[in-house]
């Protein structure tokens, strides 16, 4: 038997909660950095998270015009 389009649709909804979820982030950082200490070592994994402090030091200094009427 195959599955409904709603029950397509709640296991859809409940794969994108736990990936937008911090516990879901947090595992996707995990892979990301294994990937990379298993590809560059140490030194790719302390270029990333310098990439990614980076990003988001980009991302506040875009948005913060936004926030904070002149």
């Amino acid at each position: 038997m195959g599955t409904s389009k709603k029950q397509k649709k709640r296991e859809w909804l409940r794969y994108r909660d736990f990936v937008l979820s911090p516990y879901g982030v947090i595992k996707i950082k995990s892979l990301g950095y294994t990937l990379t200490y298993a590809h560059a070592g140490w030194q790719g994994v302390c270029m990333l998270g310098a990439a990614v402090s980076l990003l988001a030091l980009l991302l506040w200094w875009i948005t913060r015009r936004v926030a904070m009427p002149e």
